[in-house]
């Protein structure tokens, strides 16, 4: 039976029995499947309960396991207890590599550490009766349970024999085994024929003639109007119109709503369908005056200038905005820019509401503390971890609650959020919303799974949502590429966040390129290179530098590159992990931690001298960092094969946000 099982794919089977289980309240299991039902029962909540044959018992002094009765006999009742245990062992050894990587991989849950896999869950968990659907005459030697186990651990229920006398139509079965006697297709007109003739119900045993359909595309009875709304830079964008191109090729109508500024890349590269949303949160990256003032300034200082380039826009204008941007939904998916405000139009609308975050936007824990503040807080105390979360929390409502509660009155006629917490206390309230995030679980904290605090399914972590089309390779780049094949080439990109002036830019990746003897190619982003002084520099080490100025595919550039230097936002980075390509990242603690990047680099610390020396040191191989690359590159490509399928899959199947009245 091993040899027959080693032919078949291991993770496919496992990754069957969480879509075969998804969505059950309880999860009746039998022998057979024990670990993997549990496992996913548990990574969903439900209630689990083993309904065993006769022949699997819980250990006891009274007789031996069956497999080890002809070599033990029944003399000793130590030797009987063992024979059970160590049967279980060694079912469980052959398991536990790949029972616990799915555990930990797929369903964010922790390692089954005992060595006796499954038989430590049945005996420690109080609440678990372990029922077998047969007779006592199979209890074992004294026709009754054993003394040993609790009263009512063990339940022999008899045997389930099906009677129904109450049928007013017959029903039968058909059914050829393994023999493919006839097509799919034909084999249900048959059965349908057979059942009008003999008036007739049935029940048609497949035997897998329904696999040539598992692959065909399902569009959907009523398709769904689903808007899905975020705002920010491209990066923050990029996530969602990935998901909304999938969406569409099910048959639903999607649109996008953002700001303006992003219009382009939603029609244009992803061509969906866009509905403004006025204002510009983010507008300050891309303003000279304000670049200055970003370079300079901390990550605290930075919020504070957000908050005073954003005084120039009307909030009443950008609100009603949203009610115009979300109107006809059957759908709201709301990023973390706005989700009082995708979430109001939402509740005032009856739409499902889906919140859909993008990695750092945590619900309060004990086992990390959040971002903003780890820094003042450290990771010591769990009660100040979940305090740091809830604070910032009612920061960001402190800052909104007066217009948007006003709003909700007068222009949406919903009642007032009275939480201090604002939106963290209708996430963690309303058990119809799932937080998702559209990342990947080594994004889910230091212990790279979901907080074990957490409600189990109340946060996913769908792995990254890459684009599944590939934009056009510029030539002149391809040209540099391949001009120097000997010579190591990097990647120094800051995306929209503000750095070094141009000129100081362009100047950092010359004198890097000297000092760890490799060529650059340099994405200028959001970045000016229009003065001379720039555009010299440049002609001047075109043999060293290429300075792509326009928008350029991570997933086809970053493979081809032998080190990357960027600014850790969420596409770029989550395009470098997939990559495999040995970082040095800019403010990124979480990468360093992977051991895929050497170290961070502060804006302090930004000058030729110190980059070179962290370059030198991927390039070197030092801590063996190319091969953790690849490592985790292998890890985040398996993680979000079929993250896109899953996540419309979890999206579409959401439970009502708010009770019909």
């Amino acid at each position: 039976m091993n040899e027959w099982y080693e032919q078949i794919a291991t993770l496919a089977i496992l990754a069957s029995y969480v879509t075969a289980l998804q969505g059950a309240d309880l999860v009746i299991t039998g022998a057979f499947c024990a670990t993997e039902s549990y496992s996913v029962a548990e990574s969903m909540g439900a209630t689990w309960v083993p309904l065993y044959l006769g022949h699997r018992h819980l250990p006891t002094a009274e007789f031996p396991q069956w497999l080890l009765e002809d070599y033990m006999g029944n003399w000793f009742g130590f030797l009987n207890k063992r024979t059970r245990s160590f049967v279980r062992g060694q079912a469980w050894d052959k398991q536990h590599v790949h029972i616990n990587e799915w555990r930990q991989n797929s369903l964010h849950l922790p390692p089954i550490a005992s060595c006796y896999g499954m038989l430590d869950s049945l005996l420690s968990n109080n609440i678990i009766v372990f029922y077998h659907a047969c007779s006592l005459l199979l209890a074992g030697p004294r026709r009754r349970g054993s003394l040993e186990y609790a009263p009512s651990k063990v339940v022999y229920i008899g045997f389930l024999a099906f009677l129904d006398k109450s049928r007013s139509t017959p029903v039968i079965s058909i059914g050829f085994g393994s023999m493919n006697t006839l097509g799919p297709l034909a084999l249900l007109q048959l059965a349908v024929d057979v059942c009008k003739i003999a008036n007739y119900r049935c029940v048609v045993a497949t035997s897998g003639h329904f696999a040539s359909f598992e692959t065909a595309p399902v569009m959907p009875s009523t398709p769904k109007n689903i808007v899905i709304v975020s705002v920010g830079t491209r990066g923050d964008i990029q996530p969602y119109c990935v998901l909304g191109v999938a969406l569409a090729a099910l048959g639903h109508n999607v649109t996008i709503a953002s700001e303006t500024r992003l219009e382009n890349l939603i029609t244009s590269e992803f061509k969906l369908p866009f509905r403004p949303i006025l204002g510009d949160l983010v507008g300050g990256l891309f303003d000279e005056s304000f670049q200055v003032r970003f370079r300079n300034s901390r990550v605290l200082e930075f919020l504070d200038l957000m908050d005073q380039w954003n005084e120039q826009y009307d909030k009443q204008l950008i609100l009603a905005s949203y009610v115009s941007a979300l109107r006809g939904a059957d759908v709201v998916i709301g990023g973390p820019l706005c989700t009082a405000q995708s979430y109001s139009v939402a509740e005032a609308m009856g739409a499902t509401w889906v919140p859909l975050f993008l990695g750092h936007v945590h619900l309060p824990t004990t086992e990390f503390p959040q971002w903003l503040l780890e820094d003042y807080t450290g990771n010591w105390l769990g009660f100040v971890n979940t305090w740091t979360h809830s604070y910032v929390w009612s920061q960001v409502w402190k800052k909104q609650q007066v217009h948007i509660n006003a709003w909700r009155e007068s222009s949406l006629q919903l009642p007032r959020m009275t939480s201090e917490y604002g939106m963290l206390n209708v996430l963690q309230s309303n058990d119809n919303i799932v937080v998702y995030q559209a990342c990947s679980v080594l994004l889910a904290g230091p212990k790279r799974r979901v907080p074990l605090d957490y409600t189990p399914g109340k946060v996913v972590f769908s792995g990254f949502l890459f684009p599944t089309t590939s934009q056009p390779e510029p030539e002149l780049l391809k040209a540099f590429l391949s001009k120097d094949t000997s010579t190591p080439v990097i990647y120094i990109g800051f995306g929209s966040m503000p750095t070094l002036e141009p000129l100081a830019l362009v100047q950092l990746a010359v004198d890097v390129c000297k000092i760890a003897n490799c060529r650059c190619v340099l994405a200028a982003g959001w970045t000016s290179m229009a003065q001379s002084s720039c555009s010299e520099l440049i002609a001047a080490h075109s043999d060293l530098v290429y300075v792509e100025r326009g928008s350029i595919s991570h997933t086809w550039l970053f493979p081809q590159m032998s080190c990357l230097l960027h600014h850790a936002g969420l596409g770029t980075l989550a395009a470098a992990l997939r990559s495999g390509t040995a970082n040095q990242f800019h403010n990124a603690k979480i990468l360093i931690s992977l051991g895929v990047a050497a170290c961070a680099v502060s804006k302090t610390q930004m000058t030729a001298a110190y980059v070179g020396a962290a370059v030198l040191k991927v390039l070197r191989n030092d801590s063996n960092i190319q091969a953790t690359s690849k490592e985790m590159g292998e890890y985040v490509a398996n993680e979000s094969q079929d993250a896109l399928a899953r996540l419309c899959e979890s999206i579409l199947q959401t439970k009502p946000t708010f009770a019909k009245a």
